[in-house]
């Protein structure tokens, strides 16, 4: 295990432990590793009940557990998946549609037919940027404008 990486696996702001989030990542549990992040996020939010964010939660989210969940996802996905990924694709697509036909999640730009949750790829085959889903967490615009790392 990386040295820098464990000094940082449980955060100082919200005292979420990362640790499990880093085991899925290394094993390259991909869809596990996607469904935690997800409920974490929704778990620093205290909005485990509703299973979504908006975009208040999104400004005020701790920049360092954002900072720890795309560490772990750049570093374990040899820097396929992660927020930062999705933001570099964000900043050269601005527009949802191209970002999310971009990354997987839309089958198709003319028809704009969503691709299931179940039929993600979940192997490092996957285009890039295909991870964290957080097209599921959040209204897609918002959430790429609101996180930046």
């Amino acid at each position: 295990m990386c040295r820098a990486i464990s000094k940082i696996l449980v955060s100082h702001t919200s005292g979420i432990d990362y640790r499990k989030l880093q085991e899925l990542l290394a094993e390259q549990k991909w869809q596990e590793a996607d469904r935690e992040t997800y409920s974490t996020m929704l778990k620093i939010c205290e909005r485990e009940e509703e299973g979504w964010l908006d975009d208040g939660e999104i400004k005020r989210f701790p920049r360092h557990d954002l900072y720890i969940i795309n560490k772990l996802w750049v570093q374990y996905s040899e820097g396929r998946f992660a927020f930062s990924v999705q933001q570099r694709i964000w900043q050269a697509k601005k527009d949802c549609k191209r970002f999310a036909y971009k990354v997987g999640w839309l089958a198709s730009l003319a028809n704009s037919e969503w691709i299931k949750y179940e039929e993600y790829t979940f192997t490092l085959d996957a285009p890039k940027g295909h991870f964290p889903s957080i097209s599921r967490l959040v209204g897609l615009e918002s959430t790429l404008v609101g996180f930046s790392i």
